[in-house]
């Protein structure tokens, strides 16, 4: 913006940069509540429901963009996604 907009101005172009940013996190709250209410009206009890797997069937998964490591299953089917990258 210039150097001589007016005070008033600024301030509006601020309000709307701060609601802007507001919106992505909005929209994921949303989206938490929306699968929680689907996983109440399922009758999923809170905390969600213990899976059983076998250590061998787990492959670590290692995400550039995020050196977070997480744990996937391999895929049934041999699929391409990551997990079943780890088979070979």
């Amino acid at each position: 913006m210039a150097a001589d907009t007016p005070p008033k101005i600024l301030a509006i172009f601020r309000k709307v940069q701060v609601e802007e940013k507001a919106l992505p996190r909005e929209m994921l709250y949303l989206a938490d509540e929306l699968v929680l209410g689907e996983a109440e009206a399922l009758g999923i009890p809170e905390g969600g429901i213990a899976l059983a797997y076998n250590e061998r069937d787990l492959v670590r998964v290692e995400r550039r963009e995020n050196p977070q490591v997480m744990l996937g299953a391999r895929s049934e089917r041999g699929g391409e996604g990551p997990a079943a990258q780890g088979d070979r």
